[in-house]
């Protein structure tokens, strides 16, 4: 967490916002997944969202300032 404090020069709050939302992701989107991945099979369903996971992730990384990583 420090390490986003320090590198976008934000409070603790948006920190702890960044992380907490990307956490919940992680915890949400199994939600949706794992209905889907009975109607259309797992293959699919792991391929696709791991390639989601990489398009959205992929920018992130590269991120000027605080407003993009969000």
């Amino acid at each position: 967490m420090r390490g986003v404090e320090n590198t976008f020069h934000v409070g603790r709050e948006v920190a702890i916002l960044c992380i907490s939302l990307y956490v919940m992701g992680l915890g949400v989107g199994p939600l949706f997944a794992g209905p889907i991945s009975e109607l259309y099979g797992r293959n699919i369903v792991y391929r696709t969202s791991f390639a989601l996971f990489f398009v959205f992730s992929f920018p992130v990384a590269f991120a000027p300032d605080i407003g993009t990583s969000n």
